[in-house]
């Protein structure tokens, strides 16, 4: 942790920010490993929701109870809204970004950090 700690410490620095030396540039490791977890997340949680909603379902339906269809079905619904807006997180956080005034002074850093975890394994350093 200290570590990192450190690593912030020196990478922060007002001179650099914007450039290829900035804040993004200094932690690109951290964020290459932040898209190698969001990535696996993205694997992941889809199997998860398709298996979980067919238990459920196969469950209500042996049960042959018309409210426990309904129920199950609603939940999967809430569970594939949840998968949709955690698949979408980056892109979500890129838009809100780019709306935000002055974010040109520190686009070309930005691109690091964007590079580094939307394609973990092709991140420029």
């Amino acid at each position: 942790m200290m570590n990192l700690i450190n690593l912030l410490e020196l990478t922060v620095d007002a001179d650099n920010i914007g450039t290829d030396a900035g804040f993004c540039h200094g932690t690109a490791e951290i964020w290459q490993l932040v898209g190698n977890i969001l990535l696996i997340v993205k694997i992941v949680i889809p199997i998860i929701v398709i298996i979980l909603g067919m238990i459920d379902i196969g469950k209500s339906v042996v049960a042959d109870k018309p409210e426990e269809i309904t129920k199950s079905f609603k939940t999967l619904l809430f569970r594939l809204a949840g998968a949709i807006l955690i698949f979408f997180v980056p892109n979500i956080v890129a838009i809100i970004i780019g709306m935000v005034n002055g974010f040109d002074d520190v686009d070309s850093d930005y691109k690091i950090c964007s590079d580094c975890i939307t394609s973990p394994k092709n991140c420029t350093q």
